[in-house]
């Protein structure tokens, strides 16, 4: 008989869950674990970011995009450009800056024929030079841009098609991370609004 007792009550003493001594006491189901708690001595990481300064103690940062994520965007946009997609255009832009890109290349679109240039190769990686942001900083740059941006300035290897100018001899890309891919804030391009 104590053996069934001492068998019994070892099967009750082991059903029971004892929460840790320092957890929340909510109602929550037995897989669920709240969020701002944390184990007595485990550091709980700040939110991650882009950049921070070494004084600042413990951080957690992200990792940008790769510069070839920011080379697709620029594919892309010359893609639309080509095809005349005014959509494929502010797919690329950044959300604060699409309506004036997008309104810019509409008049260019009703004016020029960039169809022409369907199956030309406009450049070539070779073509492009690629600075992010914390560099230009560090170089004493007085764009002052943050690390999650990158500039690209493209040379494109044909600008004109018969006596129709269509790009400027080079063109600055603004690109900022969105921490998933890149976008076009900002282009700059000598280049006369038609």
């Amino acid at each position: 008989m104590s053996a069934v007792w001492l068998t019994a009550s070892l099967g009750l003493a082991c059903a029971q869950r004892a929460a840790p001594p320092d957890a929340p006491d909510t109602a929550r189901s037995s897989d669920e674990v709240d969020p701002a708690w944390v184990p007595h001595g485990v550091v709980k990481l700040p939110p991650p970011r882009l950049d921070a300064d070494t004084q600042e103690g413990v951080v957690t940062l992200i990792a940008p995009p790769s510069l070839e994520q920011a080379r697709s965007t620029v594919r892309r946009f010359f893609r639309a450009v080509v095809n005349e997609s005014e959509q494929g255009i502010l797919e690329e832009m950044a959300p604060s800056r699409s309506h004036e890109t997008f309104s810019r290349w509409r008049r260019r679109f009703a004016t020029l024929d960039y169809d022409a240039l369907q199956g030309v190769t406009l450049f070539q990686d070779s073509d492009l030079t690629i600075t992010r942001g914390g560099e230009l900083s560090a170089q004493g740059s007085a764009l002052g841009l943050s690390p999650d941006f990158v500039v690209i300035v493209v040379k494109p290897r044909v600008t004109k098609v018969g006596t129709s100018r269509l790009f400027g001899d080079e063109l600055v890309f603004y690109l900022q991370s969105d921490t998933e891919r890149y976008r076009i804030t900002n282009i700059q391009e000598d280049f006369p609004n038609p």
